[in-house]
């Protein structure tokens, strides 16, 4: 067996605590035989539509079936406002949202016109939109910056500055490149954007 190791459910989301809830409503099951726990289908669909909206090489559009038999499963005993919240909690509204109505006007999924109001209604719509439209296309390095920058952010938390979220953001940076110090943060993005300009000349040859 084959297993994708994360040291956070959703790659965006660091920081102290930030998945604390979804450990807390994690529920008991099996697994070749091994006693795990599994996330409650609430923390389940928001992981399956977040990751199912990024980019990739190969169409993951396997996402949607996957989600449509998590509801199908749950049935009525699915959680629609703990699921909600838990979306505005995370800052993922916007994403939660288009994958809901994806799924109901192509896959006929039954969801709850409350729901998708709740959503709407949450605060950091248009920097939610313009993730959603970033990591839905091709990395690039200005997308992954943008992407990097709402990550730190969240992980600093509201009471934290912006100058301050700024002053802290080549640390990150260090750490999510795998650099070491912070000092060698601009040479790595100078060497990405040659990385990423000789692969465009050699794509065109």
């Amino acid at each position: 067996l084959a297993f994708d190791l994360h040291s956070a459910a959703f790659a965006s989301q660091h920081g102290s605590g930030a998945d604390e809830p979804l450990f807390r409503r994690a529920r008991a099951g099996a697994f070749a035989g091994a006693a795990v726990r599994v996330p409650a289908p609430e923390d389940h669909l928001l992981l399956v539509c977040w990751h199912g909206l990024h980019w990739s090489d190969a169409p993951a559009i396997h996402w949607a079936a996957d989600a449509l038999l998590l509801l199908r499963q749950a049935g009525e005993r699915f959680d629609w406002d703990a699921f909600a919240d838990e979306a505005v909690r995370r800052r993922l509204a916007v994403p939660a949202a288009r994958a809901l109505r994806f799924l109901s006007a192509e896959l006929g999924a039954s969801v709850p016109p409350r729901v998708l109001l709740a959503l709407d209604a949450a605060p950091g719509a248009l920097l939610g939109r313009l993730e959603g439209a970033v990591i839905a296309r091709p990395p690039s390095l200005a997308g992954g910056l943008l992407v990097h920058w709402l990550s730190h952010r969240r992980a600093q938390g509201p009471q934290a500055g912006a100058w301050a979220s700024l002053a802290r953001f080549p640390v990150y940076l260090a750490r999510m490149w795998g650099v070491g110090a912070p000092g060698r943060v601009p040479a790595e993005a100078v060497a990405r954007i040659r990385r990423r300009l000789r692969g465009g000349r050699e794509a065109r040859a």
